[in-house]
């Protein structure tokens, strides 16, 4: 008995569900309020030493599911990247308000295997300022449902998903023609957005600090 696993599927089993029933907001809060309250995570000082890469999130209290906000490493460049952790640190163990606006599950064949990935596309967040986020990260905010990764799948699969969307959104609005990396492939996408969106709540965590 996995009591971590069981509350990441309990969430996740009530954040689908709107998708299909329209479940009240008032019940997803209830069990995002229940994992906050049982939660043992105690948010690092801010004045914390570094233990290698710091990288930043919004974990989801009660389960192993979060939103990346800054990742560990390679995401625009490095002096705003360290800016937003400076700030973020200020602030660390905040609660966050995260706006998801549609479920999303993606697949892609790579030689004789299939990859696929879901996730919770986060549209706002509410807590934090201009200057806790940092740009290249911000439009791919999303939450990865850890129980859709196969065995050949990593999580950041769902960043290259999303980007590909977003590239694809640009394109539409009549945005310039966006710059594909050499990396990206070709992903079977399947949207579905919420009668609602759904807020969820976190808690802004830094890692790789400690006292």
């Amino acid at each position: 008995f996995d009591p971590e696993q069981k509350a990441t599927e309990r969430l996740a089993a009530t954040l689908l569900d709107p998708a299909q029933q329209a479940a009240p907001f008032s019940e997803l809060q209830a069990v995002v309020d229940e994992a906050m309250d049982t939660s043992a995570g105690v948010a690092l000082r801010a004045d914390a030493r570094v233990k290698g890469p710091v990288w930043a999130s919004v974990d989801i209290p009660g389960t192993n599911l979060h939103m990346t906000l800054v990742p560990p490493r390679g995401s625009g460049r490095e002096a705003s990247r360290n800016e937003v952790i400076s700030r973020l640190a200020e602030i660390q163990g905040r609660s966050v308000n995260l706006v998801a606006s549609s479920y999303v599950t993606a697949s892609c064949k790579e030689g004789k295997q299939r990859r696929m990935v879901s996730f919770w596309r986060i549209v706002d967040t509410e807590g934090l300022d201009e200057g806790h986020h940092l740009e290249s990260q911000r439009q791919c905010y999303h939450i990865t449902d850890l129980g859709s990764l196969g065995s050949t799948t990593r999580p950041s699969a769902a960043f290259e998903v999303l980007d590909e969307l977003v590239q694809e959104e640009k394109q539409a609005a009549g945005a310039a023609e966006p710059q594909k990396s050499p990396r990206s492939r070709h992903w079977t996408t399947s949207v579905t957005l919420f009668n609602a969106p759904l807020q969820i709540t976190g808690v802004l965590t830094l890692h790789g600090l400690v006292e």
